[in-house]
């Protein structure tokens, strides 16, 4: 059984172009969230494990068990007893002047003095101790 409203075919024929019209904007508007929303979570999940530049003036004002890297030279630290014999010193200038931090490394494998690296660790702080716990060093040649 058909009920007929009584519109004529010019009608019918704007209302469903009109129906047409208002659901593909729809579904273009659905699909442009979805996106928009992946896109967000996708920058989200990005931020969570960077690290930030810090300069040597800055470096120990960060928040502790923050991830910083830090561009400068490795210097042995013989002046560090307290920590581990896995220490040195990132020095600002290839000549020792500047800023400085101390390094605490994992491992024993620290890398040749004197070179000029890019530290990728976590900044440890403590009331009167601030050291940059090194987890990646790299190199002008590569990654040590």
């Amino acid at each position: 059984m058909m009920v007929s409203l009584g519109l004529t075919l010019p009608i019918q024929f704007k209302m469903l172009t009109d129906f047409e019209n208002f659901y593909e904007k729809m579904k273009v508007k659905f699909w442009l969230k979805v996106i928009l929303w992946g896109v967000s979570i996708l920058a989200m999940s990005n931020c969570r494990g960077k690290t930030q530049a810090v300069t040597f003036a800055d470096v120990c004002q960060e928040n502790n068990q923050t991830k910083v890297h830090l561009r400068g030279f490795l210097h042995s630290s013989q002046a560090t007893p307290n920590l581990t014999s896995n220490s040195a010193l990132l020095v600002e200038n290839k000549n020792g002047t500047g800023g400085f931090i101390n390094l605490l490394f994992e491992t024993p494998e620290m890398g040749e003095t004197n070179s000029e690296v890019e530290i990728i660790g976590t900044v440890l702080k403590d009331k009167n101790l601030c050291v940059l716990k090194v987890e990646k060093i790299e190199t002008p040649e590569g990654e040590k």
